[in-house]
């Protein structure tokens, strides 16, 4: 019985983590609850990936470009159109297409015969109850359509699921630093940080309704097309457009300077 016991009590012992871990564990806890109960109040087009880094195809494409295409992007789900990005046709699976990779008669495949239904959401939709609709109709991609009924964007469950327990990575991402400081008074800043984030990280005080991410803000400070090296100030900032890919504002310099104290 002595030993008996000696035994339990030390099973016990065992099954019980060091206090530092429970502390990390309820962090962890905390962000995650934090996390669920923010999904009421987020919409779609808050956590959605912009059209402009999306990765899609046209349905009218070669084969073989289509098949280079799904091969080299490293995604399962694509948004297909017709002729127009804003002409949302379907979505293409990865595993449907591929199937027929190795086959002979690639060029009699049907594209279109081998789409999935896409599932279109106004950029309003509050992402909690996307998350049920994702489970309700057992899709894990929705296309983001703007008030005017065009392509504005995807939202995956994987977003959704960042958003409760943070970033996740798969094989074929590569971690992006977000800011990257420079100086005490520098920063180079990726343009698709959100608006909160980078007042949180920065302590800055940038307006959240104008614009979601930050390459929002500069193209609603800028009012025109932006071009490398093109900047404004707004308040003690500095912004000035860094590097660019195509029309797409990539990196963005963030200067601060020092409030005027008169």
């Amino acid at each position: 019985m002595l030993f008996s016991n000696k035994k339990e009590s030390k099973s016990k012992d065992e099954e019980i983590p060091d206090q530092s871990s429970l502390k990390d564990l309820k962090k962890e806890q905390i962000k995650m609850i934090n996390g669920i109960i923010a999904l009421s109040d987020t919409y779609a087009h808050e956590i959605m990936k912009p059209r402009i880094d999306v990765d899609s195809i046209d349905i009218n494409e070669p084969l073989d470009k289509i098949f280079d295409k799904i091969i080299n992007c490293g995604h399962s789900r694509i948004p297909a159109y017709d002729e127009s990005i804003d002409n949302i046709v379907g979505v293409l699976y990865a595993k449907d297409l591929l199937k027929y990779f190795f086959k002979e008669q690639k060029a009699e495949i049907n594209i279109k015969k081998i789409l999935r239904e896409p599932f279109f959401i106004p950029e309003t939709k509050k992402v909690s109850d996307l998350l049920r609709e994702f489970k309700e109709k057992k899709v894990h991609i929705a296309i983001v359509l703007d008030e005017y009924g065009g392509f504005s964007g995807i939202v995956c469950l994987e977003d959704i699921l960042e958003e409760i327990v943070g970033e996740i990575f798969d094989e074929y991402d590569t971690e992006e630093k977000l800011i990257e400081k420079i100086s005490d008074k520098e920063y180079l800043i990726t343009s698709k940080i959100s608006i909160f984030d980078l007042n949180e990280e920065l302590k800055l005080s940038l307006p959240e309704d104008l614009a979601d991410t930050l390459g929002g803000f500069i193209m609603e400070n800028l009012g025109d097309i932006p071009k490398k090296g093109d900047s404004f100030t707004y308040q003690n900032c500095e912004f000035s457009i860094h590097s660019m890919t195509g029309y797409k504002i990539d990196k963005v310099l963030l200067k601060m300077k020092e409030l005027d104290n008169e």
